[in-house]
């Protein structure tokens, strides 16, 4: 399941009541350990809990659930907003947005056309953009959130769309990120997350080159018995969601009829 977000504690709450009473909830550990060992099976109806990016409040009002369950989980951090005020690029374009009086689908509208850019036209169009402020996570706290079952990923340095990014600046993103990784004393950056799930077979040269061993997608699949460590799928889900909507989505329902309906159309 790929979070975001933790807006609602009490919401967020009755999914992990849910999950954790019809499916297997497993670590990452226990994904890596039987993709690498044919002998180590995952257990039926297995499940693993992500979250992208690294808003605090995944911190806030996840983990203290995720710790009254004795849960498991992964949160895919974005390096270059740990220890700052420095809000998410995306937040940048959404704020300003507000401010110029756009609605929420204009907004959305300006967000992927920035995600469809090559980097370069992307962060200069950023750069114009006035900057605004979050409180961010610590590195000081990603040790408490370690220390909590909480496994500690990679999800870049910036959150560029990899498949618009040269080979030199994908190798930056990742280097950079390595270097925090280690100044933190965290072990986790072999474990990635494709920022907004855009892969390419030349990613996966380049990731492979630096030693990340398992990558996650963001393509609203159920993954098949022989899983890609390169291209491990995840469910498209979202905190705030009704529990009914979450059951749906976590079954494999919503996933297949929503890829049944691009193929229908022409969009895969």
């Amino acid at each position: 399941m790929a979070y975001h977000d933790v807006p609602n504690k009490t919401i967020f709450s009755s999914h992990i009541q849910y999950l954790k009473s019809h499916y297997n909830i497993i670590s990452i550990e226990t994904l890596r350990e039987s993709l690498l060992n044919d002998d180590v099976k995952l257990p039926n109806y297995s499940l693993l809990i992500t979250f992208d990016d690294g808003y605090r409040n995944v911190l806030e009002n996840g983990l203290p659930v995720l710790i009254n369950n004795k849960i498991s989980s992964c949160i895919f951090i974005i390096t270059r907003y740990i220890d700052t005020t420095v809000n998410f690029w995306w937040k940048d374009v959404e704020v300003n947005g507000k401010v110029r009086g756009e609605s929420s689908k204009e907004i959305r509208q300006t967000i992927n056309a920035l995600k469809k850019m090559t980097n370069k036209e992307r962060i200069a169009i950023l750069n114009k953009i006035p900057s605004t402020k979050r409180k961010q996570i610590t590195s000081e706290e990603l040790l408490y959130m370690k220390r909590n079952k909480m496994y500690i990923g990679s999800h870049t340095h910036n959150h560029p769309m990899l498949n618009n990014c040269s080979d030199d600046e994908i190798e930056n993103e990742l280097e950079v990120s390595k270097s925090l990784f280690d100044q933190w004393k965290i072990e986790g950056f072999e474990v990635f997350a494709y920022p907004n799930g855009d892969r390419t077979e030349k990613t996966d040269d380049i990731l492979l080159k630096n030693h990340i061993k398992l990558a996650f997608l963001f393509d609203h699949r159920i993954n098949a018995t022989n899983i890609s460590s390169m291209g491990i799928s995840r469910i498209r889900t979202n905190a705030g969601m009704p529990l009914s909507e979450l059951k749906v989505k976590a079954s494999g329902l919503h996933s297949l009829i929503s890829n049944l309906t691009l193929i229908r159309y022409g969009s895969i």
